[in-house]
Formats: C-alpha cells, structure tokens, sequence
C-alpha cells in the first residue's frame, strides 16, 4: 500500500517569546572639582548602552554601560552637565530561547531618583528594565500532493511568503568630528541623540551589504555661563551581514535601530576642547523572503481504502506592502504653566508602538516621551517630560484579516518651539521601516496513512442513483461513494463543481 509523497518546504517566522528583567542601579555622584557646585537638580537620567549581547540555550546575557547624567543649576542659576558611567552584566531568562534564536533588546529606565546630598554629591537610585523580543526562523515540511492507492485529495493553493533568511548583527560606528572654529569650544556634553537609517542592499553569496546613514546630535555647554550649542554630524555605514539561504531573488527588509550612543569631549592638537569622540552602536535586524503558491491539502480519502489523516495549523503569511517612510508627528503642549522664554534642547527617549489593522489599513499607534529643557521669563532654567502619543496609518495593497510587520518605527528629529506664553509646538520626524504581511492560520492535512479494504468498499455496486440537491458539492458525494469527482462529472456530463440545481445522478465505481 505504498504511495508517493510530494512535499514542500516553507519558512516560517516564529515569535519564540517576549521575556523581560530589571537591574537596581544605585549610584553615588561625586562632582570633580572643575565642576560647578550643585544648587538644583534639574533632571537625572540614566542612559544604558548595550555593548554586547549573547544568546544562550534558556537566556539572553547582554553587557551594559549606563551613563549616569546629572543636569543641574550652580549657584549662579546656569545651566551645567556632569556625568559618570556605570557598567554591568545582566541575563534574561526565559525557557523558549534557543541557540538560534535572534533577539531586540531594548531598555527603558522604569524611574529615577536622585536628591542632592552636598553641594558636590548626589545620590541616585533607580530601576533599569532589559526587555527581549526573541524570534527565529523554523522550516516546515507541507504535503503538498499524493499519487497512488486510490487516494484523492482536495487541495486549496496559498499565497505563501516563505522566510528564507533572517539574521542579526550589532556593530559600531564611530569618529571624531572637530567642531569648526566658528563654533565655540565644549565645556561639558548636555545631550546626545543619534538615528541609523537603511539606504541600499546588495546581496551576494548568502551576504547582504548594507549601506545607510546614522545621524548624531550633541549638544553641549561652552562657558560658564551655561550656554548652549548645538554640533550635528553624519557618519556613513557600510556592513557586511551574513544569512544562509539568501538570495538575490529574495525579498529583503532591513531595518537599523540604536542601540547605544556615547559621545566624549576631547582636546583638539591646538589644546582646545573642539572634538567629538563619537560611538554609536547599532543592531541590523534582516529578514528576506520568497513569494511562492503552496497547495494545501484541506481534505483526503482513498477509493480503496480507509485513511487516517493528521491534520495541523500553521500561521502563513503572505507579503502585501514595504514602507519606507518618513512622517511628522505634531504635538501641541497647552498650558505648561510657565512662561518660556528660550527652548535650550528637547529630545526623544523610551518609544513604544503596536501595530493593529484597521479598516484595511494599518494602523502604528504608540508613543515616547519628550524632554524640554528651557529657560523661563524669570531665568530660571526649568524641565518638561511628557508622553506624547502618535499614530501612523498606511492602506494595505489588497485586503486582510490580519496582519504582522517585521522592522520598526524610529525618531529621526525632534524640534521644539515656543508658541505662546505657556505653550509649546513639538514637531517630531519619524521614519517607518517595515514589510506588512497578510496573516492568516491554516488548517491542513500534514500527513496520510492507509489502513485496510473496509467491507463497505468491498461491496460497492457498481452504478448507484443518487438524488442530490442544490448547493451540494461533487466532491463531498464522490467522498461518501467512495469514486472521484472526475468519474461523476464525467458520467453526469457536469461542468460544474457545486450544483446549481437539483438533480439525480449516476454514481460510477472509480477506476
């Protein structure tokens, strides 16, 4: 009772978990004696930088630098930075990742306490949270088609977008960048912020090159009287990524995000604080995939024997649209309760977002939290931190149930202005990187075995009348007789596969 097997092979992309940890980072700031004394705190931040990560059988190890920086008042009422950095190791576990997994790391600081304790010391206790989205490839063999013992099957063809690749990497991008001697000399880093964006791919043997830029904005202090500056620098990426099964027929998405950003004043060889050591690192998140039609086998039955059939769900996804766009999000602040009289920075920090479809559109809403820093109509130097809520909405190409996008959304820049007495216009540039998919389960059979000769096939007569009515399909009277679907159609000179109208029908033995 041998008969042949015709398989497939399709890549799946499957989310393996989302698994989180906290670290308690406690630190004491001890302020050199360059530095100005502490009158008031103005914020305290802390900025974890991702250095490296490794996957494990059960956890994920990532290695941490965090960049205690404490913005403050002197006693003068300026504005002045001092920072210290703190590093450390810290694993997430969690049962479903695997050595081949991929993982997004990403940290947010959950709070921040700090209370000066002297005019030269502070105290900071706060709560950092390493938050992992693990993720892998996993192949599936589908039963595509069977020939022989009499085996007849119904089968339904699939849009199926097959992963064939889908890797990670973490790299660095760094420079010194000399600030111009029109510009004045650095006394000390207030701020930085960087974005990384994907320009082009090529692909060659089972490597992709990726090309693209990051984007640095610093700004820093340059007197003593806290005034600030503002130096921006563009650094270009070139890297190479290695991921078995790619090809160049491939669809390939790619998208950049940051992962750390440290920026270091240095003398220049005229002995002036005029350089930038600039380190940015960036994780390169890439998967390509293949369209192709898989047929599914949603129903099978032998005309000689009885079959036992295992059927299985899977998710399939099948590729619909790639974005790659920049948008602005525009905010309006009312009633700050103050009067500002001069924005000094603002930036962006702790981005979350979902994806939802929604009236076949997909629908990105989330938010992140922007930081002002300003002086008022009195001088005194004061502090916003607001969540500000976005939403981003692309029509897909052809409609859906549901939906799952691989890449993300970033902040790309961020300006502030004053616009009444107590009231703020945020414009912020963002830019959507992904590949929408139309998602849907699929219920098939996945493998058949025959057993024995029934007697109820054994005793079959040859020529039965069947009197069937509107709507029934062949294939389900040629099922219950045990014949196929082209010896009835045949014999009944049918065209059609679902009867429009009642009739009586010859139901012949198969062949």
């Amino acid at each position: 009772m041998d008969f042949n097997k015709e398989t497939k092979n399709i890549g799946l992309f499957e989310k393996a978990c989302e698994a989180s940890a906290d670290h308690a980072l406690d630190a004491e700031l001890n302020l050199p004696d360059y530095c100005p004394a502490i009158q008031r705190i103005i914020k305290c931040s802390i900025i974890p930088n991702i250095i490296s990560s490794r996957i494990q059988p059960g956890k994920i190890t990532a290695e941490i630098n965090a960049v205690v920086r404490l913005i403050y008042a002197d006693e003068s009422g300026n504005i002045a930075s001092y920072e210290q950095s703190d590093s450390f190791e810290k694993s997430v576990e969690h049962s479903s990742i695997a050595q081949d997994c991929i993982s997004e790391i990403r940290i947010k600081t959950d709070y921040v306490n700090c209370r000066a304790t002297s005019p030269r010391k502070a105290d900071i206790r706060s709560m950092i949270r390493i938050i992992c989205n693990v993720s892998k490839k996993r192949n599936d063999d589908i039963l595509v088609d069977v020939n022989g013992c009499g085996i007849q099957t119904m089968r339904e063809s699939t849009d199926v977008s097959s992963i064939t690749a889908l890797n990670q990497k973490i790299f660095n991008v760094s420079e010194i960048k000399e600030i111009s001697n029109d510009k004045p000399v650095v006394v000390s880093i207030l701020n930085s912020q960087a974005n990384a964006i994907c320009n082009e791919i090529k692909v060659i043997n089972n490597k992709a090159l990726i090309k693209g830029e990051c984007n640095v904005k610093v700004y820093y202090i340059y007197n003593e009287k806290g005034e600030v500056e503002c130096a921006e620098h563009n650094m270009p990426i070139s890297q190479i990524i290695e991921a078995e099964g790619l090809s160049e027929e491939d669809n390939i998405n790619v998208s950049l995000s940051i992962y750390s950003c440290e920026v270091f004043s240095k003398v220049n060889s005229d002995g002036e604080m005029r350089q930038l050591d600039i380190n940015v690192g960036i994780s390169l998140f890439l998967v390509s995939f293949e369209e192709s039609p898989v047929s599914f086998i949603n129903d099978a039955y032998s005309t000689l024997y009885d079959l036992a059939n295992t059927t299985k769900s899977i998710e399939v996804m099948s590729f619909n649209k790639k974005i790659d766009n920049s948008f602005t999000n525009k905010t309006i602040l009312e009633s700050i309760g103050v009067s500002v009289e001069k924005i000094i920075c603002s930036s962006c920090g702790d981005m979350s977002y979902t994806y939802m479809l929604k009236d076949n559109n997909c629908q990105i809403s989330g938010n992140y939290e922007i930081t002002v820093l300003y002086v008022d109509s009195e001088k005194q130097i004061g502090i916003i931190k607001k969540p500000i809520n976005f939403d981003y909405s692309v029509p897909l190409n052809t409609s859906a149930e549901s939906i799952k996008c691989l890449g993300g959304v970033s902040v790309i820049g961020c300006n502030c202005v004053a616009t009444g007495e107590s009231r703020l216009e945020i414009k912020t540039e963002m830019f959507a990187g992904f590949c929408i998919f139309n998602c849907k389960i699929k219920k098939y059979i996945s493998s058949i075995e025959t057993g024995e000769i029934s007697s109820e096939k054994e005793n079959k007569s040859s020529l039965t009348i069947y009197f069937a009515d509107k709507g029934e399909a062949v294939w389900n009277i040629a099922r219950k007789y045990c014949t196929t679907v082209e010896a009835i159609t045949e014999e009944n000179e049918l065209s059609e596969r679902i009867l429009e109208s009642s009739k009586m029908l010859l139901i012949p033995l198969a062949e």
